[in-house]
């Protein structure tokens, strides 16, 4: 009798004491339905192009940062909306644009397409990219703190870039106004980790090779993050993204080659049910 009851009494007090946690864990991350994070990305830029056609043999790449004097620093807003439709699968739906601007006087010719920029030309110059990221993960290994898998997905780049001559401050023509969209499928891995019943430790990378039509080009992308649940439905997120961007062109009189590399930091308010 005095066994049984010294048994009851202390199932109470560790159940007093130390509640389902692990589940508690569960129920602020592991187990949230859908959510949206908005926040601002903190990015460096470095990008550069070679356009080859006809009237020119000449690869020589353009800097746009230094040659056309782009800014390499954008600050822009970024939004992430995720859907876990089972606890084993996840969509995740991401936008952001990274805009540029600047103005230069060229050091030396250059040749865009059919024009040739003689040294000492001042340009006036644009280049927007915006990109649409569709991830679906599937949750091969998966624990009441953790969930970790692979995930296929599609990058839609929508790239637009304007170089124009000025004179006195004003356009005068136009070199370049050029804009395609570019639907790039990607593999990688996703994967979360709860250190403490708020505290969430968040990463994916997503990689691809590909050959579509005239075009080639492969992508890189990574992103470290943390979350911290303030409440129930609320959230903060720091996260750290670093992505490169290789496309190739190559029709028979025109060959146009973009290299794109950014890295940065995000800061966010996420909403979660």
């Amino acid at each position: 009798m005095n066994k049984s009851f010294i048994t009851t009494a202390l199932l109470i007090l560790c159940n007093t004491f130390h509640p389902t946690s692990v589940a508690y864990a569960e129920s602020t991350y592991f187990k949230q339905t859908i959510g949206a994070n908005f926040g601002y990305f903190f990015t460096t830029i470095n990008n550069s192009a070679t356009f080859q056609s006809s009237i020119t043999e000449s690869n020589s790449p353009i800097d746009f940062e230094q040659d056309l004097g782009l800014n390499h620093k954008v600050n822009t807003f970024k939004a992430d909306v995720f859907w876990r439709i089972t606890p084993k699968h996840r969509l995740d739906f991401t936008w952001f644009g990274l805009f540029q601007d600047g103005k230069n006087i060229t050091g030396e010719d250059y040749t865009i397409g059919d024009y040739i920029i003689p040294a000492g030309t001042g340009i006036s110059s644009k280049f927007n990219h915006n990109r649409y990221q569709l991830n679906y993960t599937y949750n091969l290994f998966q624990g009441s703190n953790y969930e970790f898998g692979p995930s296929v997905g599609l990058y839609t780049l929508n790239v637009s870039t304007e170089i124009k001559p000025t004179l006195a401050n004003e356009t005068v023509g136009t070199y370049v106004s050029n804009t395609f969209t570019l639907p790039l499928p990607v593999v990688g891995f996703r994967g979360s980790y709860g250190i403490t019943d708020k505290l969430i430790i968040l990463s994916n990378f997503d990689f691809m090779v590909a050959s579509i039509g005239d075009w080639t080009g492969n992508l890189y992308s990574y992103q470290l993050g943390a979350e911290y649940n303030l409440l129930k439905y609320i959230g903060i997120g720091l996260a750290y993204n670093f992505s490169i961007l290789n496309i190739k062109n190559r029709r028979e009189y025109y060959k146009f080659r973009y290299d794109y590399q950014y890295h940065g930091v995000q800061t966010y308010l996420k909403f979660s049910f």
